[in-house]
């Protein structure tokens, strides 16, 4: 098995998400490993990670170090969080993420694009604010 596949079922939910993955119209997937996919949205600029990890697919984009966690900051995300369907805002560490997890198993083309399109849009509608509390 290839570099960071534990698994045949692995093996197989990998080239189940990357064909997915190649198919929505927009998006540009670069394979990093046989479990690890880079996605962009060319028109936005906006990147993300696809990880499969056995039979969840882990959607994940580091947004930015947060040097204090302000009452502002930790508002907006948490006003977002409460808006947004598909997604969450969260904190690695000091890191902010954005992120979704997906059960693979019944996973379908249509769910996994409405959930990359959700991150994508999310984080660029966001950004802006984003950028003024981050400072």
């Amino acid at each position: 098995m290839a570099e960071g596949v534990t698994s045949e079922r692995e093996a197989q939910n990998c080239l189940k998400v990357k064909k997915m993955l190649l198919e929505i119209p927009g998006l540009a997937v670069k394979s990093l490993r046989e479990d690890l996919f880079l996605i962009s949205e060319p028109e936005t600029d906006v990147e993300f990670t696809a990880d499969v990890e056995e039979d969840v697919l882990f959607l994940r984009a580091e947004i930015s170090e947060v040097k204090e966690l302000t009452v502002e900051l930790s508002k907006f995300l948490l006003e977002l969080n409460g808006r947004i369907v598909h997604v969450a805002f969260g904190l690695e560490g000091n890191t902010l993420i954005l992120k979704d997890n997906l059960e693979i198993e019944n996973l379908d083309a249509n769910e996994l694009e409405a959930s990359c399109k959700a991150l994508i849009l999310t984080l660029y509608n966001a950004s802006d604010n984003l950028a003024q509390l981050l400072k």
